[in-house]
């Protein structure tokens, strides 16, 4: 994918879970990411069952059940309303679900000089291991589609990383420390390297302002945190998510 060997440094940083609402997050998908999909005749399946689940999501908040208005727009906007909208009443169904399997090889270790494969890999198990109330649903419909497009993969990595760091259980954060530790020390292929340091780069800004509207809440007595969206609501696991979170960037290399 040649979306994957262009400079990481001058894109803008993906907006933080907080603010890019999981159905927002689900247009932008559906748009940039699934519609191309339907292109592709090996993947053409799973992109439509994709489209078709991430409107089911998006009709529970619309009006009667309805896509909501603003959805309608963006698509209209995005010049994909006319692709999106016929699987608003499609039946397709997934025939064969996947678990998560533990691996003796880390993926830097399996495909060191491909980095597509090397992100491919990584964001299909993190789907696996999401658990967030909010955004989980969505990385499961999309995980169908990432086998052929590393771009996508690539737009849900950080997504997926804070997920599985601040909503997942001790096996997902080893999982995470693992596997990006392993891409630091085996993977060959510059763009992995590049990748990594971007996710650092994007946890370390995410996990800063985070902290930055923790205090302002404090400050304001009011409840709640900016990883609510993706931790518990108990304060204890808000605690354990920033820690996951402080731990993971230790480990990750600085730009």
């Amino acid at each position: 994918d040649d979306d994957l060997r262009r400079p990481l440094h001058g894109a803008a940083l993906p907006a933080p879970p907080w603010e890019e609402t999981r159905d927002a997050l689900a247009v932008d998908l559906v748009a940039d990411h699934l519609v191309k999909a339907l292109r592709i005749a090996q993947v053409r399946n799973n992109a439509a069952f994709g489209i078709q689940e991430l409107l089911k999501l998006l009709r529970k908040d619309g009006a009667d059940g309805a896509m909501p208005r603003w959805a309608k727009k963006e698509f209209e906007k995005r010049g994909v309303y006319d692709v999106v909208a016929p699987y608003e009443t499609t039946e397709f169904v997934v025939q064969k679900p996947v678990t998560w399997k533990r691996r003796d090889k880390s993926h830097a270790e399996r495909c060191p000089d491909d980095a597509g494969r090397w992100v491919v890999h990584l964001a299909w198990d993190l789907c696996l291991l999401a658990r967030s109330r909010t955004h989980a649903p969505v990385f499961r419909v999309c995980r169908t589609c990432l086998r052929t497009s590393d771009a996508l993969a690539r737009a849900m990595l950080p997504y997926l990383v804070a997920d599985a760091l601040c909503c997942g259980d001790d096996d997902a954060a080893a999982f995470c420390a693992r596997e990006l530790g392993a891409a630091v020390a085996h993977g060959r292929d510059p763009v992995i390297l590049q990748l990594v340091v971007a996710l650092r780069v994007t946890l370390e800004r995410w996990h800063a302002a985070a902290a930055r509207k923790e205090r302002d809440a404090r400050r304001a007595a009011t409840a709640g945190s900016s990883f609510d969206c993706f931790a518990p609501e108990a304060g204890g696991a808000r605690r354990r998510a920033s820690q996951a979170l402080d731990k993971a960037l230790d480990a990750l290399p600085h730009a």
